[in-house]
Formats: structure tokens, sequence, C-alpha cells
């Protein structure tokens, strides 16, 4: 992964920003591999899907203060901008904006009671995000909005008519 980056950075003369998606690569950017990293080149922002909560407050500690850290992962949207991070950027909130902008609008203000209610109410979501999948069920919510992402690439398959049924309940619910 380092020699990666040492190698984007000899090309490229700017910032870069680090998307950390384990689950996709198999690799987990660590708070010590974001600083060597820091070290060949200027990371400007990361998109952080690990789901490790203390990642943010490891890496301020580490002195990395001049990145922005951006949540990967919807169910820790809430904690982890109560840790510090500057926002989220996750596939859900594609669909569901206004949602994810109340609850960081209601962190920064310091009304953590509201903004914990919004996140609690989201949960019947994130459950179902666990159990199908946050790209089918963000397309799934799209369509539903007449929004649609286009198909699902293979392997995936679409959610069928009793489970997109289930999801429309989910969302008329949460909003």
């Amino acid at each position: 992964v380092l020699r990666l980056y040492e190698e984007v950075a000899k090309q490229v003369h700017c910032p870069l920003g680090v998307y950390n998606n384990p689950a996709t690569t198999g690799v987990d950017i660590s708070a010590n591999l974001y600083m060597k990293i820091q070290e060949v080149c200027t990371i400007a922002v990361t998109k952080d899907g690990a789901g490790d909560i203390t990642r943010i407050s490891e890496l301020k500690s580490l002195g990395n203060k001049n990145m922005s850290y951006l949540c990967g992962t919807e169910s820790q949207s809430l904690p982890s901008l109560m840790m510090g991070a500057d926002g989220c950027c996750n596939a859900i909130n594609s669909v569901i904006p206004n949602l994810i902008i109340r609850i960081y609008h209601s962190v920064r203000s310091g009304d953590t009671m509201s903004a914990l209610k919004i996140f609690e109410n989201l949960q019947p979501l994130y459950r179902f995000i666990r159990t199908y999948g946050v790209v089918r069920t963000t397309k799934s919510i799209a369509d539903l909005l007449g929004r649609s992402f286009g198909p699902h690439r293979s392997p995936l398959k679409k959610l069928n008519f009793d489970t997109v049924t289930a999801l429309r309940q989910i969302v008329n619910d949460i909003e």
C-alpha cells in the first residue's frame, strides 16, 4: 500500500484522498500506515470504512491534524462525528441525505440528544443494510424514490419484491 502512494505521489503533485475499505480490498490502513503514507505524500482527506471508531482519535493523537476524516461506515456515523470526524461519506447518504445532515448539525451544535434520536430512528435501516448489503439497499431506495442508480453489477442481484416492500416500510417510517 505504501508503495502505491509513493508511486502516485511521484506522478501527482497535489494532496491525495485515501479510501480505507478493508472489506473490499482486504487491507486495513492502520493509523501507523496513515502516518507512513503522510511521509511520502500529503493526505487531505480519508474516507475510512474500517468501522474502527477509535481510529479518529488515534490519528489525531499521532499528529495528523491536517487530514479531514470522513466516516465511511453508515452505522458508525453518529459515534464517529462525536469522536471528531469531519463528516460522513456513506452510500446511504445519497438517498437519505437530510437525516445525516441533521445528525451532523445536531452534533456540531452540541445537541447530542437530537442526534441520538435520529440515529436511533435509523437503526432498522442499518440492520437491513447489515443483512442485505449497502449497495443493494442504496440502489433499492434510489429506485423507490424514482432515482435509479443503474443496474446491479454481478454478482449482486436486485432485492426481491417482498424484501423491497419491507425496505419501503422502513424508509417510510424513518422519514
